[in-house]
């Protein structure tokens, strides 16, 4: 019983992308000094939040944007065998990879003289390439946290491709579709 679950996990692996026919993004745990972890997690969600504010009713690539969930990349990894912690100290876009992500947003927040200053990163996976990054620097951590959606809206909007959703590509189709002028049939003789 084990091998045919473990048979199916490497196949589901296995099965190219176009088969899912969607695009997944991770947004990756924040990471940092000078706020505790579940200042960081606050943000991490932030950021999940500005994604889905940004590609609401969009598609990314023509396709349909999944956006991977902390508890989706924590069930991936562990399905892998490993824990998030075997991940740290990991480049973001190796860890995206593992998990099958095709974009991944990563982030880090140090404090500097009494700024709280935080980088927010968008990344293609397929290729590594480094899609957009914006740096803010905040006083207080409340600003952090509004600032930090901000900017992840602002990367999203450079570093993906935004498209209409179904219900308007369904329209656009049907008007491509439909015939805009009546032809006849000549029969040849």
């Amino acid at each position: 019983m084990k091998r045919y679950i473990f048979l199916l996990l490497i196949l589901l692996f296995c099965i190219p992308r176009f088969a899912f026919a969607d695009v997944r993004l991770a947004v990756l745990e924040f990471g940092g000094t000078g706020i505790d972890k579940s200042g960081l997690r606050i943000l991490s969600d932030k950021v999940r939040e500005g994604v889905l504010e940004v590609s609401k009713h969009k598609r990314v690539d023509g396709e349909v944007l999944i956006i991977l969930t902390r508890e989706n990349i924590q069930q991936i990894i562990k399905d892998q065998g490993k824990t998030l912690e075997d991940c740290e100290g990991t480049c973001e876009v190796e860890i995206a990879k593992e998990i099958g992500a095709d974009y991944v947003i990563s982030g880090d927040v140090s404090v500097f003289d009494g700024l709280y200053i935080t980088t927010v990163k968008l990344h293609r996976t397929s290729n590594s390439n480094l899609l957009s990054t914006k740096m803010i620097e905040s006083e207080t951590k409340r600003n952090l946290l509004s600032n930090v959606k901000k900017i992840t809206v602002q990367i999203c909007k450079e570093g993906l491709s935004f498209s209409d959703s179904l219900q308007k590509k369904g329209k656009i189709l049907q008007q491509e579709i439909e015939p805009k002028e009546e032809r006849s049939i000549v029969p040849f003789t």
